[in-house]
């Protein structure tokens, strides 16, 4: 039961990529693995929503949350098959 609270805590409610606490532990890990001297082949991708400030202002959150969940949909849809973990942020996107 624990492991199933905290994997909600860690995924974005509207989209369920994972949050900013999800990517803070994932960062943790690997630096550890880099300082214990075992390579790790990774890369980062971030990527950001331009206007998304404007549809929040201009037409709601609603609709900005849309745009958001329809945004990371089609990333996701992207990096599928390439194991990629996504992690949200204030509307980044970090791969």
């Amino acid at each position: 039961m624990k492991d199933s609270i905290i994997g909600k805590v860690n995924l974005d409610a509207l989209t369920g990529v994972k949050n900013k606490q999800a990517y803070i532990d994932i960062e943790a890990q690997i630096d550890s693995l880099i300082e214990q001297g075992e390579p790790q082949e990774f890369a980062i991708v971030v990527m950001d929503i331009n206007g998304l400030k404007m549809v929040n202002d201009t037409k709601g959150h609603q609709a900005g949350e849309m745009a958001r969940y329809r945004n990371e949909r089609c990333v996701g849809d992207v990096f599928s098959k390439a194991d990629a973990n996504m992690y949200q942020n204030k509307g980044l996107l970090k791969l």
